[in-house]
């Protein structure tokens, strides 16, 4: 009997949240990076290429939020555009979304992961694998932090750029990093590959997640 391809991949989307769920406090960043590592070569392996398989730098990031702010959401649809916000089951002043649209100066930006608190916005998430146009797409992205920061003052909104990998030593972008770091405090980036510290604990660190916190994990 074939099985359902349903059937497969639930199996398989199972088997990747009882991982995280089991080793999410003792993941480093560097395990992360290393984690998507495999399952690129591993795609390599079977298609020649990792294309039409998007998406997996972000799910891995949003397994070990989901389980540090308790690992049980009740999912609530969006109105607007048919996405799904999710409430924790724990504490209802807690959601957390992916790409759900917020409005900055008149337009919608999409930050790859949202946390709010009280329904306020509190810590938005950007996740590159590497900056693919190096200083340009920087810039970008700390344009949308302040906007985000300027739209909502009142919110203490932080941010964290993830970049997975790429970010030589030498050259303009480590320099820029530490820059706009040390001039706006609410702002932090981590690249994966070069960190051994716990990615958890880097988390809440960088989005303040202590502000919301009712158990030490946060």
């Amino acid at each position: 009997m074939i099985t359902a391809p349903q059937k497969s991949f639930n199996k398989f989307i199972n088997a990747l949240d009882e991982y995280f769920k089991q080793n999410w406090k003792q993941l480093t960043c560097a395990d992360i990076y290393n984690f998507y590592n495999e399952v690129f070569k591993k795609l390599k392996e079977v298609k020649g290429n990792s294309h039409g398989f998007t998406g997996r730098s972000e799910l891995f990031i949003w397994e070990i939020i989901w389980h540090q702010l308790g690992g049980e959401f009740d999912s609530i649809p969006l109105k607007k555009n048919g996405l799904l916000q999710f409430q924790s089951k724990n504490d209802a002043k807690i959601c957390i979304g992916q790409s759900i649209g917020v409005s900055v100066k008149g337009h919608r930006r999409y930050p790859d992961i949202s946390i709010y608190y009280l329904g306020k916005l509190i810590g938005v998430i950007s996740i590159k694998l590497y900056l693919t146009n190096g200083m340009e797409t920087l810039r970008e992205e700390e344009l949308r932090f302040k906007e985000f920061r300027e739209e909502y003052p009142d919110n203490d909104i932080r941010t964290l750029l993830i970049i997975y990998s790429g970010v030589p030593e030498k050259g303009t972008i480590r320099p820029e990093l530490e820059k706009f770091k040390e001039e706006n405090e609410w702002f932090n980036y981590l690249v994966l590959e070069e960190i051994s510290l716990i990615f958890w604990k880097e988390l809440g660190i960088s989005l303040g997640l202590e502000r919301i916190a009712k158990r030490k994990e946060i």
